[in-house]
């Protein structure tokens, strides 16, 4: 039902083996935190008939406070409610709900946008640990018209402490928005 596919750099970013490395894996489940994320934005859809990614990209590219760098094709941005320091996701402009729907025109831009970020993490932050993600709508056959497919770069520069773990709640160290300053330089 779910294809996950991911990207481990380091050893904090749970790098078991020396180098870096990708995986995909598919499951027969559903992953809870992709039914959060499907149940919200198909609320946000009900509701007021937009695509929940869709409003909140035009926000941030109005605001541009958050914005990295976009293209044609794709924007990178520090999320509003960013979980950890740094942490960067990119958009599709279009809205796509599954990231097997990529059209080959739009490779291009979406590894330049990548790069500029890995490059700017390099430059900004050095050579720090990293898990990349790409969260895509499932695999079950319905289209998801709520659902846009993203993909989500998350450092791992801070350890996870006890309250982080008893309470289930992320700690981020910086704004959003300075994060986006550090790495649009």
């Amino acid at each position: 039902h779910y294809i996950a596919i991911i990207h481990n750099h380091g050893y904090q970013a749970g790098a078991t083996i020396a180098h870096p490395h990708s995986q995909i894996i598919a499951s027969p489940i559903v992953p809870d935190g992709i039914e959060r994320v499907i149940k919200g934005t198909e609320e946000y859809y009900k509701k007021h008939k937009r695509n929940l990614m869709q409003v909140m990209i035009e926000h941030e590219l109005e605001v541009q406070k958050r914005v990295i760098i976009q293209n044609d094709h794709f924007v990178a941005l520090c999320p509003y409610a960013s979980r950890t320091a740094y942490e960067v996701e990119i958009h599709p402009r279009d809205i796509q709900s599954h990231f097997n729907h990529i059209l080959p025109t739009q490779y291009r831009d979406l590894a330049q946008i990548y790069k500029y970020i890995l490059q700017s993490y390099n430059q900004n932050l050095g050579d720090i640990d990293y898990n990349m993600a790409i969260i895509t709508a499932p695999v079950d056959g319905n289209l998801y018209p709520g659902m846009s497919w993203f993909i989500r770069i998350t450092p791992r520069m801070q350890f996870v402490g006890g309250y982080e773990i008893g309470t289930d709640t992320d700690i981020c160290v910086i704004s959003p928005e300075d994060s986006a300053t550090i790495l649009r330089t």
